[in-house]
């Protein structure tokens, strides 16, 4: 039994040309020239015209770094933490504080290494609606995956293409009612950022990350930073336990982090429209920032699955209302 993660990832800007996804592939010295035309075509069994698709490029998970605590908290192996017995298989369960922002709503993140062997595994997966993972529902399938470094994070961009026979689908995307992507990914076993325990199911997870997903604590080195769960190891097998399954439409997004950055079409691209591209693919997504994160509100484990945001997103903190009269008393003065 497969326990399945879900980040969703907000629409933020259609337009764009077929022809420049060969640019955000070429940025890539991570991936191998390929033929996106015969790819889409045995992916569909079917020959393969662009025209006929919705081609949507979509920045849809990103990575974080973590490291090795210091002070004995990298003992591996039935160890003791804060008097309770735990299944540390992994010393570097910790993610870094500048790594924070790119854990998703639902608590979730995976590692650079556990990206960089599972990324591929987009390729192939089907498109659906709202997670109704029913073959004979797909919409259309997702033709081809980069993974690129941007500002302290890798950064998966998909290519989802979308058949344009599903007429009202295809209106609500791009009118906007369609407004975000939602990926789904299956994981081996999870691992805690506090204890470092490791579940391959619901029964072996710890209290961190059943009841406190999400409190913040002080690391051995005083930096502040918050319970959460990784996703996988590099270490294991071709994927690092990680496979990515589908990416969905939907109408309401939750993961601040993945966006999506443009709707392709087969007509030409003009300079211009390339070189800002080009600047998108440099640039932080804004929800990615600190600024975006405050505004806005984001995998089976021993093969087992789950739904995190059917239990809601994660609640914008509430501010204390002290701190807001302090800053109407500055303005006022």
């Amino acid at each position: 039994m497969a326990l399945i993660k879900y980040a969703r990832a907000q629409v933020v800007h259609p337009g764009h040309s077929i022809n420049s996804w060969d640019r955000v592939r070429g940025s890539n010295t991570k991936v191998a020239a390929v033929n996106l035309i015969s790819r889409a075509a045995g992916i569909f069994d079917k020959q393969f015209d662009p025209n006929d698709y919705l081609l949507t490029h979509c920045t849809i998970v990103c990575s974080v770094d973590n490291y090795a605590p210091s002070g004995g908290l990298s003992k591996t192996g039935k160890v003791k933490f804060e008097g309770k017995s735990v299944n540390r298989k992994y010393p570097d369960y910790r993610i870094a504080p500048e790594s924070d922002k790119f854990i998703n709503n639902n608590l979730d993140a995976w590692s650079r290494g556990v990206i960089l062997k599972s990324y591929p595994s987009f390729i192939g997966a089907h498109n659906f609606v709202e997670h109704v993972q029913i073959e004979e529902q797909s919409k259309g399938r997702v033709i081809d995956a980069v993974v690129r470094e941007v500002a302290g994070s890798l950064y998966v961009d998909i290519l989802v293409a979308t058949d344009r026979k599903h007429e009202e689908l295809i209106n609500q995307i791009e009118s906007g009612k369609m407004s975000a992507l939602s990926m789904g990914c299956t994981i081996d076993f999870g691992i805690c950022t506090y204890c470092g325990n490791v579940a391959v199911d619901e029964t072996q997870q710890c209290e961190h990350v059943k009841y406190q997903k999400g409190n913040k604590f002080f690391d051995e080195n005083g930096q502040q930073v918050r319970i959460a769960e990784l996703c996988g190891h590099e270490s294991v097998g071709d994927d690092g336990g990680v496979q990515f399954i589908e990416a969905s439409w939907v109408a309401t997004p939750a993961f601040t982090g993945a966006v999506l950055r443009n709707i392709l079409t087969a007509e030409n691209v003009t300079g211009d429209m390339v070189r800002k591209a080009e600047d998108v693919l440099r640039s932080v997504p804004r929800e990615w920032s600190v600024e975006g994160t405050k505004k806005l509100s984001s995998s089976g484990r021993g093969k087992y699955a789950f739904m995190d945001e059917e239990e809601g997103d994660s609640p914008d903190e509430e501010r204390d209302p002290l701190d807001q009269l302090s800053d109407d008393v500055k303005e006022f003065v």
